[in-house]
């Protein structure tokens, strides 16, 4: 199989997670049940899943000289993510992420950047300089504003083509920064604060997608939750529903990421973009019945099991 080499750009975070029968209220108190501690940030997220799926990538994030990072690069060499872009900083520490996880499921994610936000330009400079290097750029926005901004520049002026996961919402970023990119693609929430539209149902939905289509990006995928992926591509609107038979749905702490890692592969291997999303949300579909972010990730032989499965229940043909 031909593949074209991803970078991944994004963040790398100590998530400490905290689980609770409900979110607090406005000035509420609430006892945690119970807290663990894992690997997480978007983009450590989307590299893992990746190498697990198969690509071939590097992955380029930026961590503290301290305790944390060390335990990321550990389990970076563990699951065979490429560490030879990743970036060390002596003035911030390694940035980390609160999850607070319900019982249903449902997570709200408190992000601290740390060295995540504290790009040098000669960290820049690096990563601008091997980005010929590459048929895709995979990258998030969890990161250093000036890094995010000189890279999307590079990668509209004859880079690799780009997948941006829009997000967090990054209110410093007008949406003019994305044009060129081959793909932007927010969740409902990231899509209403960039677009100031609520979604609510398809006729808003395809409202947002066009108001971001407005970049001048070349494809809109908005990740819509229970209603699976929504494409916009200038011309056509085209949905395609979540897969459903891969079980109960337990948390959704990843699955964004899972399913832009799904999406880039794809990609990288010279399927179309319907395919690539539909390879997607079979990949997804599988990590929302997982417990954690980093652990509910599948491999390259689980996802084309259910694909496999879910081609026979006729999910293709819809």
């Amino acid at each position: 199989m031909n593949r074209e080499k991803i970078l991944v750009v994004g963040s790398s975070n100590t998530d400490v997670i905290l689980r609770i029968p409900r979110y607090p209220l406005q000035g509420e108190s609430l006892v945690v049940y119970k807290r663990e501690q894992a690997l997480g940030g978007k983009g450590s997220n989307r590299a893992v899943a990746l190498t697990r799926l198969g690509a071939d990538l590097d992955f380029c994030c930026k961590l503290g000289k301290d305790a944390s990072g060390e335990f990321i690069l550990d389990a970076y060499e563990k699951e065979g993510v490429s560490r030879e872009m990743v970036l060390l900083g002596d003035t911030e520490g390694t940035g980390t992420a609160y999850i607070m996880l319900e019982d249903s499921g449902s997570n709200t994610i408190l992000s601290y950047l740390g060295a995540n936000g504290d790009y040098t330009q000669k960290d820049i400079d690096v990563v601008l300089s091997k980005l010929s290097h590459y048929g895709y750029l995979c990258m998030d926005l969890e990161f250093s504003l000036e890094a995010i901004r000189a890279i999307l520049k590079a990668s509209k002026e004859g880079g690799p083509k780009a997948v941006i996961d829009a997000g967090p919402v990054r209110k410093e970023l007008p949406l003019e920064a994305f044009r060129g990119a081959y793909v932007l693609s927010p969740n409902e929430t990231e899509a209403s604060g960039m677009t100031g539209i609520k979604i609510t149902d398809r006729d808003s939905a395809e409202k947002a997608c066009a108001a971001l289509y407005q970049s001048g990006c070349e494809n809109v995928i908005l990740k819509w939750g229970k209603q699976g992926a929504l494409l916009y591509d200038g011309t056509d609107f085209s949905h395609f529903p979540a897969y459903s038979g891969s079980g109960k749905v337990v948390d959704t702490t990843a699955a964004g990421d899972c399913f832009m890692a799904g999406l880039t592969c794809r990609l990288s291997e010279g399927y179309s973009l319907k395919e690539s999303i539909q390879f997607a949300n079979i990949a997804a579909s599988i990590a929302v019945t997982r417990l954690g972010a980093i652990p509910s990730l599948p491999n390259r032989k689980e996802v084309e099991l259910m694909a496999e499965k879910a081609g026979q229940e006729g999910y293709f043909d819809r």
